[in-house]
């Protein structure tokens, strides 16, 4: 369950900064010159400062809504509305602390990186389901013996 957890906040943390990233793609096609200020107002103040408080709110809406009980036998759809419900949780929980801090985080990158982090912690529930469902993983000790 430890890998489980420390996967889906990796992933996160990266769907954010890939948010970040987002938000920069569409300035370099908006603006005609990105200053060195404005990458560093992104990376530095946006995204970096950020890492903590997503990591702690998406393990406390992860954790909460139900995305860590055993849901191994779960049908694809059941998954798909878990996972909309925890990270919809946390996302509650991210813009709740931004508003009430007054934190700059620019729209597109709350849009753009809570949209990435679904997509991820939703593929890798899928990718594990399947792979699961596919493939009998049995332990060591138990793979080189056969019942006939």
């Amino acid at each position: 369950m430890f890998v489980r957890v420390a996967v889906d906040l990796f992933l996160s943390n990266f769907g954010l900064l890939l948010g970040v990233v987002t938000t920069v793609g569409l300035k370099v096609f908006q603006w005609d010159a990105l200053s060195k200020a404005f990458f560093y107002e992104m990376f530095l103040k946006v995204w970096l400062p950020n890492v903590p408080i997503v990591t702690l709110f998406c393990l406390v809406a992860y954790s909460f809504a139900g995305l860590y009980r055993g849901t191994r036998n779960e049908p694809y759809v059941g998954r798909l509305i878990l996972v909309g419900k925890s990270v919809g949780f946390a996302f509650l929980l991210f813009i709740s602390w931004v508003y009430i801090r007054d934190v700059f985080v620019p729209k597109s990158t709350m849009i753009a990186g809570w949209f990435y982090i679904f997509i991820f912690v939703l593929a890798s529930r899928l990718l594990s389901t399947a792979f699961f469902r596919q493939y009998q993983v049995t332990s060591l000790e138990n793979y080189g013996s056969s019942d006939g």
